[in-house]
C-alpha cells in the first residue's frame, strides 16, 4: 500500500535555514542588535505581534462558534432519530 507524504522535519529545517541566514548575516557585518533594538524595527515587529494576537483571537471565536453551532445540529439530528425509533 502507498503511504501518503508526511511532513515531517519541515520545522527542524526552518529552523536551521534561519541559523545559517543569520550566520551569514553576522559575517558580512550586519548587527542584528542594533536592527532589532531600532525603534521603528520595534514598532513594526509590536504591531505584527498585536495583529496575529488579534486574529488568533478572531479565529478562536469563529471555530468555537462552529463547533458550538455543529454540535447543537448534531444533538438535533441524534434526538429526532431517536424518536424515530421509538
Amino acid at each position: 500500500m502507498k503511504q501518503a507524504p508526511t511532513s515531517s522535519g519541515g520545522f527542524l529545517k526552518t529552523v536551521i535555514i534561519i541559523i545559517v541566514a543569520l550566520a551569514i548575516l553576522s559575517y558580512f557585518g550586519f548587527d542584528l542588535n542594533k536592527i532589532f533594538n531600532n525603534p521603528a524595527v520595534q514598532g513594526v515587529i509590536t504591531f505584527i505581534i498585536q495583529f496575529i494576537k488579534w486574529f488568533i483571537g478572531i479565529a478562536a471565536g469563529l471555530i468555537s462558534t462552529l463547533i458550538t453551532s455543529l454540535v447543537q445540529a448534531w444533538n438535533q439530528i441524534s434526538a429526532s432519530a431517536a424518536a424515530v425509533k421509538h
